[in-house]
C-alpha cells in the first residue's frame, strides 16, 4: 500500500504539472485571441480608408482609358505605314535572293571547272610525270599518214597500255628492309614467348609442389589431431569415442570439408550438431586440446570456455588443464567457482562496499583452497 500510495502521489504530481501547463496554454491562447481582435479592428479601419480612395482611382482610370484609346489610333496608323514598308522590303529581298542564287550557280560552275582542270593536271603528273606547262609547250604529235585517229581509238590504246603497266605490279623498294625488320621482331617475340612458357611451367611446378607439401602437412597434422582427439574425448567424457572425418574429395584434402563424429558414453555415434549444448562444448574442448597438443603454445587464453559445462565436466576440464601446466600457462576468464578453485592465481573485481569496486588478486594456495601435494 505504501508503494501504491507513492505511485498515486507521483501521478498526482504529474497531474498537477499537466494542469499548470494547460492553464499556461489557455492563458496564452486567450492573449492570442485578444491580439487577433485588435488586428481585426485595425484592418476594418484601414479598409474604410481604402474604400474612400477607390472613387478617386476610378476617375483616374477613366482618364487613362481615354488616353489609351487615343494612343491606339496613332498606333494603327503607324502599323499601316510599317506594313507598306514591309511589302517594299519583301520585294527588294526577293530580288536580292535571285541575285544571290545566280551568283551561287556561277561560283559552282567556276569551282567545277577549276576542279576538272586540277584533276587533269594531277592525272598528267601522277600517271605520266608531266606538268601542264610542259605539255602546253610540246608541239602537236605527228600521226601516221597524217591522219588523226578518233577519240575512241586513242582511249583504247591508252587503256591497253595502262593494263600492261598494271600487270607489272607496283615495285616496293623497301621490301628487303621490311622483311628484315619482321624477322627481327619475330625473333624477339619468339624469345619472349619461350620465356613466358618457361615461367608458366615454373609457376605450375611451384603450385603443384606447394599443394603437395600443404596436402602432406595437412594429412600429417589431421592424423595427429584425430588421434589426439580420440584420446582427449575419452578422457573428458570418461568413455565413448570420437573421430574426425574428411568429407567429399578425400584425395584432395585442401578442398574437402571436415566433420566431427562423436559418441558420448551410452549414445550412438552421431554428428556433433546433434549433441546437446554441454556435449558440444566438451567435444569442442576436446578438439581444442587435441590441436593444442600438436604444437603447444607457451601461453593460452580461454574466454568463458566452461560456461555450458556442469560440475562433473568442469572437474575433468580442470584436471586436463593441469596436465598442460608443465609446458604452458593458461589465462581463463570464467564465472564458475569450480574452475576458480582449480586455479593458482585469481584476478577479479570485488564490491566490499555497495557501489565501490576494487580490483583484487590472490593466490589460492596461500589461502588453503588447494590440497597439499
Amino acid at each position: 500500500m505504501e508503494q501504491e500510495l507513492s505511485f498515486v502521489g507521483q501521478q498526482n504530481e504529474t497531474a498537477k504539472s499537466r494542469r499548470e501547463e494547460l492553464e499556461h496554454a489557455i492563458a496564452a491562447r486567450e492573449e492570442g485571441i485578444r491580439d487577433y481582435e485588435d488586428s481585426i479592428a485595425k484592418l476594418t479601419e484601414e479598409s474604410g480608408d481604402l474604400f474612400d480612395q477607390l472613387e478617386e482611382l476610378k476617375q483616374k482610370a477613366a482618364s487613362y482609358v481615354d488616353l489609351i484609346n487615343e494612343q491606339r489610333g496613332k498606333r494603327a496608323s503607324m502599323l499601316e505605314r510599317i506594313a507598306a514598308a514591309d511589302q517594299e522590303v519583301a520585294s527588294r529581298r526577293a530580288e536580292l535572293d535571285q541575285a544571290k542564287d545566280f551568283r551561287g550557280k556561277l561560283e559552282v560552275q567556276a569551282a567545277e571547272a577549276t576542279m576538272r582542270r586540277q584533276n587533269v593536271y594531277g592525272h598528267l603528273q601522277d600517271e605520266y610525270g608531266l606538268f601542264a606547262d610542259a605539255v602546253m609547250r610540246e608541239p602537236d604529235p605527228e600521226w601516221k599518214k597524217g591522219v588523226v585517229p578518233s577519240l575512241e581509238e586513242l582511249e583504247g590504246t591508252v587503256g591497253r597500255l595502262q593494263a600492261e603497266i598494271a600487270a607489272l605490279g607496283p615495285v616496293n623498294m623497301v621490301a628487303i628492309d621490311e622483311c628484315r625488320e619482321l624477322e627481327e621482331r619475330y625473333a624477339r617475340e619468339k624469345a619472349q614467348e619461350e620465356d613466358l612458357q618457361a615461367a608458366r611451367t615454373q609457376l605450375l611446378d611451384l603450385i603443384n609442389n606447394l599443394n603437395d607439401t600443404s596436402g602432406n602437412m595437412f594429412k600429417t597434422t589431421f592424423e595427429t589431431a584425430n588421434k589426439n582427439f580420440q584420446t582427449m574425448f575419452t578422457r573428458l567424457f570418461g568413455g565413448g569415442e570420437a573421430r574426425l572425418v574428411l568429407l567429399e574429395n578425400e584425395e584432395d584434402p585442401l578442398e574437402c570439408g571436415i566433420d566431427i563424429i562423436a559418441r558420448p558414453p551410452g549414445k550412438r555415434p552421431q554428428s556433433v550438431t546433434l549433441l546437446s549444448g554441454g556435449e558440444r562444448t566438451m567435444t569442442a574442448v576436446a578438439l581444442l586440446f587435441s590441436i593444442f597438443m600438436i604444437k603447444p603454445a607457451p601461453f593460452c587464453m580461454l574466454d568463458e570456455l566452461d560456461a555450458a559445462l556442469d560440475d562433473a565436466n568442469i572437474g575433468r576440464f580442470v584436471e586436463q588443464l593441469k596436465e598442460f601446466l608443465q609446458q604452458s600457462q593458461f589465462l581463463i576468464i570464467t564465472h564458475n567457482q569450480h574452475t576458480i578453485a582449480g586455479s593458482d592465481l585469481v584476478y577479479g573485481v570485488s564490491q566490499q562496499e555497495k557501489g565501490v569496486s576494487r580490483v583484487i588478486s590472490m593466490k589460492l594456495s596461500d589461502l588453503g583452497v588447494k590440497a597439499k601435494k
